[in-house]
């Protein structure tokens, strides 16, 4: 049950950030053809395209490690054997917990006196910035949670499929 209302909050957040990229992506369009036709580019664009990078990075995160969608490295990872790679899997998992909780922390304090203060951007059009900072520390906090679900589970950090071939693997025929 936890694990189903962790993804569904998961999904929630990233159909949260794939809409803040599409309005980054409406907004520097307009933004272009503002100043190319009017001579006059789109006030704040700056600005507004700040406050949506940050809901596009820390929204995702959760629906990122759901999936194991994370860059890793496995050129030392794999020489391990089974047991030593399910302490480095732990080890991830309790660090990368640590530091998503701390963050979501500190963002959840931010956010909170950035609402309290009614803090907005100095651009010519004031936007609110506790928003962004809401989304930072969901973002986190939904990263931290899926960290503790994990090593409730077992520390399953990586994925247990064989490491997949590289493109150019793929586009080589084999010899025959």
């Amino acid at each position: 049950m936890v694990q189903r209302a962790l993804e569904w909050l998961s999904t929630v957040c990233a159909w949260v950030a794939g809409l803040a990229i599409l309005c980054i992506a409406i907004l520097g369009g307009l933004d272009v053809l503002s100043t190319v036709f009017l001579g006059r580019p789109v006030d704040s664009t700056v600005e507004g395209t700040e406050a949506l990078m940050v809901f596009s990075a820390f929204m995702a995160l959760g629906i990122l490690h759901q999936r194991r969608s994370y860059i890793s490295v496995d050129l030392f990872y794999l020489m391990f054997p089974r047991a030593g790679r399910k302490a480095l899997d732990v080890l991830a998992l309790v660090l990368t917990g640590i530091f998503f909780g701390l963050i979501a922390w500190r963002g959840w304090i931010a956010a909170f006196e950035s609402l309290a203060f009614r803090e907005f951007s100095n651009g010519i059009v004031a936007i609110p910035l506790y928003p962004s900072k809401f989304a930072l520390a969901i973002g986190m906090t939904v990263g931290t949670l899926w960290c503790i679900l994990d090593l409730a589970r077992g520390g399953r950090f990586r994925n247990d499929a064989p490491p997949a071939r590289s493109d150019v693997e793929a586009a080589t025929p084999p010899r025959p």
